[in-house]
């Protein structure tokens, strides 16, 4: 792989929520770290009170979905059964051994609990220095308290990736916490040893990115669509429904954009502008990372509460009403909305297949008015689509 010249030194701290996203660190941005690190300047660090908390998460999201599966079994005739029971045990155990087996792979470091004292922890809470909130944050401060204990060079930077920032940064939700500063500076560090970034992409984007090269020849090709015989309009097309999926998971975080929505579900992915192609990087000889861009058309199932809707969502957003009378409280609807998202594609030279792929919807600020598209920039004064002003 061809690499700018550049020394690096740095921790890579995940907290549990990045494994949230990728359970077994295979998807596209953890394989293009997988690379970074092997480039050397760079380890990765998992603190073990992390480790306990994935393993546990990781049962409670496997006994939620057995028990949709269960739900939906009672649906299906004796020939069409999806599975036979599952011992949950085995499976925790199985993939406490794939994770193991991982990081292994990865050379990851693995923190033990820190030797603080219950009273300095209590202390700490009592005196309401985050992590700590009222009577929420132990688990995090065990996980700050073993990331100070592992700074014993000052000339290595730390780079934490959580998406708790509530607890670890300041209102801006970009800095370092005062207080957690504080305690850098305590042990003769500067404030910015820690550097905290909110999801592996947002690290991957930043940081490994810049240090690799991107093959412009690949690129060309695949914007031509005859790289390997991979055409990427053909593989949305027979990807629609998981790329769809894969969507759903960003709706919780779309709350402040689809205001008066209630229980968003994506119906279809419809179609798509021109995928735009940004950079395309070599793994190894058999794979490369496709970074990409498209605004997707995406149909949404959608409830709204009847006082809303008469009173301001029906001229907000273009609804397609299925049931004005679902019951007594929600109408039932679809909207049809273009949302922005990124692609990461890993795809294998050897067999000309897509391996694996991550979706992620782009940050934007609402919706054009006139248009319904989205809005990329805080600072926009017009639209980008329809060019009509916002003023």
């Amino acid at each position: 792989m061809n690499v700018k010249k550049k020394s690096i030194l740095m921790n890579i701290v995940f907290d549990a929520n990045v494994f949230f996203q990728d359970w077994f660190l295979d998807k596209p941005d953890m394989i293009l770290l997988e690379k970074f690190i092997n480039l050397g300047g760079s380890k990765l660090v998992i603190p073990e009170v992390v480790i306990i908390e994935i393993l546990n998460k990781y049962g409670e999201k496997f006994t939620e979905l057995i028990q949709k599966i269960n739900r939906l079994k009672g649906l299906l005739p004796p020939s069409k059964q999806l599975f036979h029971s599952l011992n949950k045990e085995e499976i925790l155990q199985d993939y406490k051994s794939a994770l193991t087996s991982r990081l292994k792979i990865l050379r990851a470091e693995r923190l033990d609990f820190p030797s603080i004292s219950h009273e300095s922890v209590i202390a700490r809470n009592l005196a309401r220095k985050r992590p700590f909130q009222k009577n929420t944050g132990y688990r995090d401060t065990l996980i700050w308290e073993t990331i100070l204990s592992n700074m014993t060079n000052e000339k290595i930077k730390t780079y934490f990736i959580s998406g708790n920032h509530n607890d670890f940064c300041d209102k801006s939700g970009e800095i370092l916490h005062n207080d957690l500063q504080e305690d850098l500076e305590r042990k003769g560090l500067s404030p910015d040893s820690v550097i905290l970034y909110h999801n592996l992409a947002e690290f991957v984007n930043n940081q490994v990115k810049p240090v690799l090269t991107s093959i412009e020849e690949a690129k060309r090709e695949l914007i031509k669509g005859v790289y390997k015989g991979f055409d990427i309009d053909e593989w949305f097309g027979k990807n629609r429904e998981s790329i769809g999926s894969s969507i759903q998971q960003f709706m919780e975080s779309m709350t402040n954009e689809l205001r008066g929505l209630e229980d968003l579900s994506v119906s279809y992915a419809e179609d798509h502008t021109e995928i735009k192609i940004d950079k395309v990087y070599e793994l190894d000889i058999n794979q490369i990372y496709i970074d990409a861009f498209a605004k997707i058309e995406i149909v949404f199932d959608v409830f709204v509460f009847k006082a809303d809707y008469y009173g301001w969502v029906s001229g907000k957003y273009d609804l397609d009403v299925i049931d004005y009378d679902w019951n007594d409280h929600y109408i039932f609807a679809q909207l049809t909305t273009k949302l922005p998202v990124n692609f990461a594609i890993n795809f294998n030279i050897d067999n000309g297949t897509v391996d694996n792929f991550e979706v992620k919807i782009e940050e934007f600020f609402g919706f054009c008015p006139n248009c319904s598209e989205p809005i990329l920039s805080d600072a926009a004064e017009a639209c980008g689509e329809c060019g009509k002003s916002f003023f």
